[in-house]
């Protein structure tokens, strides 16, 4: 079992430039300050590229802090997010303004970083530290045709194996007839003792 007030979440767009937005999940009544509270629900929700009613639950957040660079004009690119949970997934909607869209090597393990993803950063513990060559966190490149890839373990020659990891991740995209795009997901959030091609479980989130 997991607390959701344990489970450090952030979420990146990249389009025309990287945006970094981050925060801690906390309990009411947790010593440290939430950021915001994301809702629980009791019916999942549908991953359909579509705001539904559920969503109403919980409250825009801006994807307003750039890693690299200024931000760029509104004009460019404009963007925000909410986060909902209930004991089986972390639901995540973005919605953004951007006009061009790109996504150029259709082998999801191929420069994915050159494409337009969404990418989430998720530390089921929160614990800190290290990432890149192991599961202590997960940062998930989800590609415009919804696959998920991340970074895996080195193996015994060096070697670094980027993975798929799409059953960890459901994802729908949709362009409205505003311009904008709804992008959402359900998120199996694993822990840090999870391996490839062994049938590890995702924890059940309270």
């Amino acid at each position: 079992m997991t607390f959701l007030s344990k489970l450090k979440v952030s979420a990146k767009v990249i389009a025309t430039c990287s945006l970094f937005a981050a925060t801690y999940l906390t309990a009411a009544n947790d010593a440290v300050t939430p950021s915001f509270v994301a809702h629980h629900i009791d019916t999942a929700i549908v991953i359909d590229g579509e705001l539904d009613k559920q969503w109403d639950k919980a409250t825009w957040h801006n994807l307003d802090q750039p890693i690299l660079g200024g931000m760029p004009d509104k004009s460019d690119f404009n963007g925000r997010f909410k986060l909902l949970w209930d004991k089986d997934a972390l639901y995540l909607v973005a919605e953004f303004e951007d006009d061009v869209l790109i996504d150029k090597i259709a082998d999801p393990l191929e420069f994915y970083w050159d494409d337009d993803t969404l990418e989430v950063f998720l530390d089921e513990d929160a614990s800190g530290g290290e990432h890149q060559f192991n599961y202590n966190a997960f940062a998930y490149h989800v590609a415009l045709d919804n696959q998920a890839v991340d970074i895996g373990e080195k193996d015994s020659s060096g070697k670094t194996p980027f993975l798929t990891l799409n059953d960890h991740i459901k994802s729908r995209w949709m362009r409205h007839q505003n311009g904008k795009v709804i992008w959402e997901m359900a998120i199996s959030v694993y822990d840090d003792s999870f391996k490839p091609n062994i049938g590890k479980q995702p924890v059940t989130l309270h």
